[in-house]
């Protein structure tokens, strides 16, 4: 996701000599994901060419646990398909901006892990009860992980790449390369390539059919915890 500022704590010996800064919480848990509150990242997501929809995700609030950060998420989207609606319609077509609670992630020094989803039906957050990494760290290439829903009859597996640059609608970013597997049902699904920028996270998403894919198109930075609590 977005540029992550690193600010650092410094402690200062009673000699005149200075001493080596403290690292603080920003200093030492994965750094490819914002940990700041009201941070904002727009995404579009295509669906077979040329349907396409954009939704943007927001950071509601912070909590530090246990020296990672726990950070939830708010989702801002259209409702409505405009596309589909009949041209010769006088009444122009209803939609609708909804906008509600979504996820959270545990961001730690092991990496970014999902552990809970909003039910907008129940309006209840529902604890996951088999957390998985989604992004780990240090993320060297080469680097694998898997994860099993034997209930669901799920696997994945990540594979880091080699660093990357790429282009997407908001400009060109530095960004570690995902490659992605999964089987469901025993069936293997479509290969997924992501790419993860430094304080942003998730920035592309593409499968290698050409069929599903996203990109990040303006991301806002958000405020750091410690300014939150003046």
């Amino acid at each position: 996701m977005f540029p992550l500022i690193i600010f650092s704590t410094f402690a200062w010996a009673a000699t005149l000599a200075a001493a080596a800064p403290i690292p603080t919480a920003e200093d030492t848990i994965c750094p490819y994901y914002p940990t700041k509150v009201g941070a904002s990242k727009a995404v579009r997501f295509f669906e077979a060419e040329p349907n396409k929809h954009d939704k943007t995700y927001t950071v509601t609030a912070i909590e530090e646990k246990n020296g990672a950060k726990l950070v939830t998420l708010s989702t801002t989207y259209t409702t409505g398909h405009p596309f589909l609606v009949d041209p010769q319609r006088i009444t122009p077509p209803v939609l609708e901006v909804v906008t509600h609670p979504c996820d959270k992630y545990l961001v730690s020094k092991d990496g970014v892990m999902g552990i809970a989803n909003y039910d907008e039906s129940t309006k209840k957050w529902i604890e996951d009860d088999s957390p998985c990494y989604i992004f780990k760290w240090p993320a060297k290439p080469g680097t694998e992980w898997s994860y099993e829903n034997k209930a669901a009859k799920y696997k994945v597996k990540w594979t880091v790449g080699k660093p990357d640059r790429v282009k997407i609608l908001a400009g060109t970013f530095d960004a570690i390369r995902l490659h992605v597997r999964s089987n469901q049902n025993g069936r293997d699904l479509p290969p997924v390539t992501k790419w993860y920028a430094p304080g942003i996270g998730l920035i592309k998403s593409k499968d290698e059919e050409q069929e599903f894919g996203m990109e990040m198109f303006s991301f806002t930075e958000g405020k750091k915890l410690s300014d939150t609590k003046k």
